[in-house]
């Protein structure tokens, strides 16, 4: 039997799932959102680690020379 879509019997079971699947796609692009925030954060915490680690190696290295620069002058 052919009908139009205006008279079918299953027309309120397919408008709710095509409202189902609306709100499911809806909240998939929002996990996709918060993914792709977290990952954004994750990429500068990341460089700003990577940054720190640099500067402390820098301060360091500068603090050991100095600290034995400091020792070579004492014992002259």
């Amino acid at each position: 039997m052919v009908h139009e879509y205006v008279d079918c019997p299953a027309k309120p079971e397919i408008e709710n799932l095509k409202t189902w699947q609306e709100n499911q796609n809806g909240q998939l692009r929002r996990l996709a959102d918060g993914v792709q925030s977290l990952c954004e954060h994750e990429a500068r915490r990341s460089g700003a680690e990577g940054m720190l680690k640099w500067m402390i190696g820098v301060v360091g290295f500068s603090g050991v020379a100095a600290l034995v620069s400091l020792i070579v002058n004492l014992a002259r």
